[in-house]
């Protein structure tokens, strides 16, 4: 396999599936350690850094699109000059978070705790506040096609994290032990990232004071950008504060369990493909050739749909067994797997749209996703609060479910009447609805033909989850467009000669 899709693409991947699946199974363990009500509040801390992710103020995209492509000296000199505002950037956020993370936490704790584990939650938010630069340096990391240098920082630290966290909690299984791992890691992966981003670009010689010219050069991309991630924490968030606010900390533990497996299957397949898909659409001969972008456009898609469909049919035919085999107990894992397909559905949608969203972003078209976001809040969020309302954590799910279900038949209609004009319908028969239906009807086939009982052995209940997930997989990029030649492809970016 050619070096460039390997680096570029499939070492993030696997990178990011190894952390993924390292902490998928930690979950069980932390439960186990903690006990449900208090994952209920290591879910809320998960909440709270989805939260702190928004006002990023769109950085982590326009950083990738400025530090796109290889700077002559004189560019360098200026991206240097950025990546030491950057650092002065992430000082003051690093202060702002703590300082005001702590002092509501102290006068105001989310849920009612002993004195002794006020400590621990400011500990979370000094673990958030550290966290927080890093989306920063990883969006460097990204422009400058060092996809792989990123995933593997964030691989090897995640598994010190785990097995930092098993260790302290196995001598003390405590909250003030969870988020003291948490924190030290967070720092470490922090500055770990910025050495590497910074590494090529800073110039030698004395620091530079910050410079704000950078805020002029963003103040037509940023604000919107953090507008459309407000949006979008609104509708991702809704259901975990509803659900946190009106049910008990116990469902809310089994939601976020629930939210763990999907939010995995999230970080395995959209997380590293957004950073990639921006990457490649924002290179300058595909922005400036449609056959280049259109190339790309399939080429992304048809990973996505590898990635994110598979697995996700696989769990929602047999999800309270796959749980059982995950390590969650059995009486928690009967209430997870009744909403676990309408999280993983949505999930698996709203991944899909990523790919479009991030065509719109490389063109610096941003008022179609602001427009469809809010038009997704107005008209789902009162859906969203009656469903939780009268059903529970299940409808809560359903109503994630129903949201991305619009954004699916509403956002692609509306891009490609301006970008790819004319290639909907090739684009969604045949790069989107063909793929998933063949590798559904594969999936579903083979768990028919080798049923998994309960009487049967966990290694041929593992054994037929993964060989199904895997001619999934293979079926899926058969059926794409490009067929298995995907798998051999030997640049992600056609050369186009203008």
């Amino acid at each position: 396999m050619h070096g460039m899709v390997r680096t570029s693409l499939l070492l993030p991947v696997a990178a990011k599936a190894w952390t993924s699946m390292l902490m998928l199974a930690a979950v069980p363990v932390y439960v186990r350690f903690l006990g449900v009500d208090a994952f209920g509040v290591v879910g809320l801390f998960t909440t709270a850094a989805a939260v702190l992710a928004v006002f990023d103020l769109g950085m982590p995209a326009w950083l990738t699109r400025e530090f796109a492509g290889s700077p002559a000296p004189a560019e360098r000199r200026r991206l240097s000059s950025l990546a030491h505002s950057m650092d002065w950037l992430a000082v003051s956020a690093l202060l702002l978070i703590t300082l005001t993370g702590a002092a509501f936490v102290y006068y105001h704790p989310p849920v009612m705790q002993e004195k002794t584990q006020i400590a621990a939650m400011v500990l979370g938010v000094v673990a958030l506040g550290v966290q927080w630069p890093g989306n920063l340096y990883a969006a460097m990391l990204a422009g400058q096609q060092r996809h792989a240098t990123a995933a593997l920082i964030a691989a090897a630290c995640s598994t010190v994290r785990v097995a930092l966290t098993l260790g302290g909690l196995w001598i003390s299984p405590s909250l003030l032990t969870f988020f003291s791992a948490q924190a030290v890691m967070s720092a470490v992966q922090t500055l770990a990232l910025r050495w590497q981003a910074t590494r090529p670009i800073l110039l030698p010689g004395p620091r530079t004071r910050p410079n704000i010219g950078w805020l002029a050069q963003a103040r037509g991309f940023a604000p919107a950008m953090t507008l459309m991630g407000v949006l979008s924490l609104v509708l991702s968030q809704a259901d975990k504060v509803l659900v946190g606010q009106w049910l008990s900390l116990a469902e809310f533990g089994v939601y976020m369990i629930g939210w763990t497996v999907a939010g995995g299957l999230s970080a395995l397949t959209v997380a590293p493909m957004s950073s990639i898909a921006l990457a490649w659409l924002s290179a300058g001969p595909t922005r400036r050739n449609e056959d280049a972008t259109w190339q790309v456009y399939q080429q992304l898609t048809a990973w996505m749909v590898a990635l994110l469909v598979p697995p996700t049919v696989v769990l929602s035919l047999m999800p309270e067994m796959a749980l059982i085999l995950w390590g969650i107990p059995g009486d928690i894992a009967s209430q997870v797997a009744r909403l676990l397909p309408w999280l993983l559905a949505g999930t698996a949608l709203n991944g899909l749209m990523t790919i479009p969203y991030m065509l719109q972003i490389a063109h610096g078209w941003v008022q179609l996703p602001l427009k469809v976001n809010l038009l997704a809040l107005c008209a789902l969020l009162p859906v969203l609060a009656w469903a939780t309302s009268e059903h529970g954590i299940e409808g809560a799910a359903i109503g994630w479910l129903v949201t991305n279900g619009v954004f699916v038949l509403v956002w692609p209609w509306l891009m490609h009447r301006r970008l790819l004009r004319g290639f909907l319908v090739r684009w969604l028969i045949w790069s989107v609805l063909f793929p998933i239906s063949l590798s559904t009807v594969v999936v579903w086939g083979l768990l028919c033909l080798l049923p998994i009982t309960t009487q049967a052995s966990t290694g041929w209940q593992v054994g037929t989850i993964l060989g199904a997930w895997i001619a999934g997989v293979l079926t899926t990029i058969q059926a794409s467009p490009g067929g298995i030649r995907l798998l051999f492809t030997s640049r992600p970016v056609p050369e186009v000669h203008t």
